[in-house]
């Protein structure tokens, strides 16, 4: 006969009650002091109420009908896993901060946290370099392969992330194979340094550059953007601005937007960062990237803030450390999307003036791709003009 176990629940039920009290009203982002009191009494109730669970399941072997007992075990066990990290957590070692699901406000076009939406308690490593250095690196020989390891020619920011910089790190050899594209004379950069710096959302220049741009190019442009309601607002103001196709992210499966974008070479495609890593369309289709702005973190992401704080503190640049080698890999990808074949011409437009204009804009640049480069819109619409007229059916 089958065994039924029962395992009584009601306490993991109270305490579960007792950490939505000890977690309601505290704002979203980062808790910089840690835990309170109520919340750490709160969690360490989860904690041994997780702890009574396991206890009372012990002794129940798996056995085909038993698939959903040991999911519902395996879920209280990273439970009370999560809960012991929590308690253990260190500012030194450790990231915590709140979050809330989000709702979009229209009065600044972004997402904000819905404050009446129940808090999660989030954790993450401040650093994960140690954790490579001594569960990946010690003991084995690693090859890291990617085309954007490297800023310029320097591996130093991305090898100290991975924890290769040190007294006590393994020797590492940082090696650039080149390419087999010839870029400057594949491809165009060009910076409109004469925009207005760019603020919340998509502004009346910007709309008006990509305008200009789209029409030189007669479509087949692929747009980037650092938010999916930046792409949505682009795309509906553009549509009635242009005579060809603005397919916008979130409309269709992603798969079905990039090959119609792919098999229609005068259709556009604008979205945000899943196009920025994951599109690879070679040919005539995507002659023009445009990205709306430098992909810097966002200023309230916690993991990021708390990431800067410790460079500052340990006397380095957070802002060059964190925020710029962060935009600086992020654009090389994005940028990356142009040229993907050997016989590829085309344009990468970023319309943020800070790329020409701030201090930091020489290290970003240096990430991308040795494009030939140019600040002059006249220059990159002739380019354009050119590129479309060239690839234009018969």
């Amino acid at each position: 006969a089958r065994r039924h176990l029962s395992i009584a629940t009601e306490a993991l039920d109270s305490a579960n009650r007792f950490f939505e009290s000890a977690v309601t009203g505290i704002p979203a982002g980062l808790l910089a002091a840690g835990l309170t009191e109520e919340q750490e009494t709160a969690i360490t109730q989860v904690r041994e109420a997780c702890r009574a669970v396991l206890s009372d399941a012990k002794g129940d072997g798996p056995t085909p009908a038993d698939g959903g007992r040991q999911m519902a075990k395996s879920h209280v066990l990273a439970v009370f896993e999560l809960c012991e990290r929590l308690l253990s957590a260190t500012p030194a070692g450790e990231v915590l901060w709140a979050s809330r699901p989000s709702t979009f406000s229209p009065g600044t076009g972004y997402s904000q946290p819905d404050d009446d939406a129940p808090a999660t308690i989030n954790i993450a490593p401040l650093s994960v370099a140690g954790k490579l250095r001594e569960g990946l690196f010690a003991d084995h020989t690693v090859v890291l392969t990617s085309a954007t390891l490297a800023i310029g020619s320097e591996f130093g920011p991305v090898a100290g992330s991975l924890g290769l910089a040190g007294a006590s790190a393994p020797s590492w050899t940082g090696v650039d194979v080149g390419s087999p594209f010839d870029y400057p004379r594949q491809g165009v950069l060009y910076v409109a340094k004469d925009l207005p710096k760019p603020e919340r959302g998509t502004s009346a220049e910007q709309l008006d550059e990509l305008e200009t741009l789209l029409k030189a190019s007669r479509g087949g442009a692929l747009g980037l953007f650092s938010s999916r309601r930046a792409a949505e607002d682009a795309a509906e103001a553009l549509r009635p601005r242009v005579d060809f196709e603005i397919l916008c992210q979130g409309e269709s499966s992603m798969s079905a937007l990039v090959k119609q974008f792919s098999e229609e070479p005068d259709t556009c495609l604008f979205g945000t960062m899943s196009l920025w890593q994951g599109v690879d369309v070679p040919g005539r289709s995507c002659r023009l990237v445009t990205i709306d702005r430098i992909p810097f973190p966002r200023p309230d992401d916690p993991l990021m803030t708390a990431r800067t704080r410790a460079v500052a503190k340990a006397g380095g640049n957070g802002f060059m450390s964190v925020s710029a080698t962060y935009a600086a890999v992020r654009l090389a990808q994005g940028a990356g999307r142009l040229i993907r074949a050997t016989d590829d011409r085309g344009v990468v437009a970023i319309l943020d003036s800070r790329l020409a204009n701030a201090r930091y804009g020489s290290f970003l640049r240096a990430a991308l791709p040795p494009f030939w480069s140019t600040t002059d819109r006249t220059t990159a619409v002739a380019v354009l003009e050119r590129l479309a007229e060239e690839s234009s059916p018969g």
